[in-house]
């Protein structure tokens, strides 16, 4: 059934064409005679005679360009290109055939072959294209409204090249997006003032503010692919002042490069979006060559860090993953998880903590992992600050019987994944990662297991950070708590940093790899643009509020001291701290063990804080710390 509707329909479209041809040919002789006297009566066993030629030929021509499979809604300039070449190639073809193939004589005045040829492409292009201008007028009528009958939104369209055509276009064909598009803007001046579908290119992006304020728009669609995440910032700080929401193009938007369906390629501009970096390159069989048949074990699975390790890794060959934490809840999902991306892949799900030796002992001796990634730790700064033995507890003494067991076992290789608080530090928490690394360069120095540390800053969406405190806080409509307006951080990508600590794995140049942070940002400008990103008004919706520093927090953030010497690795996003050199770092590791374990027998704050000031360089603990 929709087969014969389908020719049907072809055979309407063609049998309307014909009309439309026969009456272009009467109507090509009226104009060419109608002053001449008896004119039209002499040519009209002409007009009669070649009228079957003509309709004929059109119709060939026609079919062998598909002309009557034909959208009345979707047709674009390549079906007006074919539609015109047919046309074209019709009339060369007739008028051969009539004036040397001689059908009839006289053969037709040589006015009327130019004459029908426009009349009759003005006709078929007026059949076809006018169902999808009145369909348009109609769109624009209620323009306002979508096809829910529900208010669209006022939209500009940022960027009037390739795709902002596309975006544009499509949002024209449909009332199902909530956008009416008010216009574009774009920084190319020729651009300006220049009509796209109707709609005008109205300035550049200096202009926003005003063009938002005039044109009361609601929503930015950002179609400029490949555009930089500064750039960005900047278009997000000129609309700081009013309520505008932002759309973006994804740079992965396939559907957007082959023009199908563009809007829905769109999606909410994020704070990583501002935050994005280069992508990270390296060399993809090397990484499976270094991982295929092996057993990786990794601890802290469930955090954010550790799970998406265990997702990197499970995806190059792995023989089995062993995914260890506490957290028996997330470590459930993440193995769900798992067993989708990486069905081949023997996951095993370990419960367990990294304070318990004895128990990590029998894992490593059942699974015998020939890679161990160490992700976890406390790392609350301020918490730590009033528990400053768990602090050890699990981030020295839980790392060193991790990275033992790692030697007992023979592990090829360990990783320990810090922190750019123990860099310098001023907490507890960075203090204790510091005596972690510490830690894993002693044991790379006497065992035959390689050992190393990779550090870097803070990353985006981990879990307790930053950004998802700024995001629950926006939610509940403020205030946006930050200690200092001066105070500013290196940020990161979880996927670019668990990424570039497989690199380091994988090149093995270094025993401690600095990851290149890129500039610190200022956690004020950060809280700024989420508030604006929402939609909301800096200060005027959302409150921001100045608490002072935490106890342990640092004004800036350092990811090596001025005593490391640091040199270039064969990555260019990652470098390598060289540590003064020291005699006996056994003798100093085992003394800062007897000196930890004392101060957690005496079990205050005090005699712990008093331990870390002796073995590490810069710590002071500060005057008003808790006693705890």
């Amino acid at each position: 059934m929709a087969q014969f509707r389908r020719y049907l329909r072809l055979g309407a479209l063609l049998g309307l064409d014909m009309l439309l041809v026969a009456g272009a040919y009467v109507a090509a002789y009226w104009l060419r005679l109608e002053s001449e006297d008896a004119g039209l009566v002499n040519y009209r066993n002409t007009l009669i005679e070649t009228l079957p030629w003509l309709l004929g030929i059109r119709a060939l021509c026609g079919i062998l360009v598909r002309q009557h499979n034909w959208s009345f809604r979707y047709a674009s300039l390549p079906e007006a290109v074919g539609l015109t070449m047919a046309t074209v190639a019709g009339s060369i073809l007739f008028f051969a055939v009539c004036h040397f193939g001689r059908i009839v004589l006289p053969p037709p005045p040589r006015t009327v072959y130019p004459l029908e040829f426009a009349l009759s492409l003005m006709g078929m292009g007026a059949v076809r294209y006018g169902p999808r201008y009145i369909y348009q007028l109609f769109l624009r009528r209620g323009a306002h409204l979508n096809a829910n009958g529900e208010a669209r939104l006022r939209t500009l369209i940022f960027g009037a090249g390739h795709t902002g055509e596309l975006i544009l276009r499509d949002l024209l064909r449909t009332r199902v997006y909530p956008y009416k598009v008010v216009g574009l803007v774009d920084d190319d001046p020729a651009r300006w003032n220049a009509s796209i579908h109707g709609c005008r290119v109205l300035g550049g992006s200096s202009d926003l503010p005003e063009l938002i304020r005039k044109h009361r728009v609601d929503k930015l669609l950002i179609a400029t692919p490949n555009i930089s995440p500064a750039r960005l910032r900047e278009i997000v700080d000129l609309c700081a002042d009013h309520h505008v929401r932002f759309k973006i193009v994804p740079p992965y938007a396939e559907v957007v490069a082959k023009g199908d369906a563009a809007p829905l390629a769109l999606k909410d501009l994020q704070l990583e979006d501002l935050l994005a970096r280069e992508s990270i390159t390296f060399d993809h069989a090397r990484m499976t060559e270094f991982f295929v048949d092996k057993t990786v074990l990794v601890t802290g699975a469930a955090g954010s860090i550790g799970s998406e390790i265990c997702r990197q890794v499970a995806q190059e060959g792995l023989k089995r993953l062993v995914a260890l934490d506490v957290n028996e809840n997330d470590l459930y999902f993440l193995n769900l998880e798992l067993q989708e991306i990486a069905p081949r892949v023997e996951v095993v799900i370990e419960v367990a903590s990294i304070r318990d030796k004895a128990r990590l002992g029998r894992i490593f001796s059942r699974h015998q992992p020939q890679i161990v990634f160490h992700a976890a730790a406390h790392k609350h700064v301020s918490l730590m600050e009033h528990c400053p033995a768990e602090a050890i507890k699990n981030n020295v003494f839980g790392t060193r019987n991790v990275a033992e067991c790692a030697s007992e076992y023979h592990a090829q290789r360990f990783v320990l994944i810090s922190t750019d608080k123990a860099v310098r530090p001023t907490s507890v928490m960075g203090a204790s990662k510091h005596l972690a690394e510490i830690a894993v360069r002693e044991l790379d120095e006497r065992t035959d297991t390689r050992f190393m540390a990779v550090r870097f800053g803070n990353v985006l969406g981990s879990n307790g950070s930053l950004v998802p405190i700024l995001k629950r806080q926006i939610e509940k409509g403020g205030p946006v708590t930050i200690t200092h307006p001066k105070i500013t951080r290196y940020f990161m990508t979880i996927p670019e940093a668990v990424g570039l600590v497989l690199v380091a794995l994988v090149q093995d140049e270094g025993t401690v790899c600095v990851l290149d942070m890129g500039e610190p940002l200022s956690v004020d400008n950060l809280a700024r643009q989420m508030i604006s990103l929402s939609g909301l008004i800096p200060e005027q919706d959302i409150k921001i509020v100045y608490t002072g520093l935490r106890p342990g927090e640092k004004m800036y953030e350092e990811l090596f001291t001025h005593d490391e010497k640091l040199s270039e690795s064969s990555h260019p996003k990652i470098r390598l701290a060289h540590m003064p050199d020291e005699e006996n770092l056994a003798a100093t590791a085992a003394t800062i063990q007897q000196d930890l374990q004392a101060a957690l027998a005496d079990g205050s704050g005090a005699a712990i804080r008093e331990v870390l000031s002796k073995h590490v360089s810069g710590y002071t603990p500060e005057a008003n710390a808790p006693a705890s």
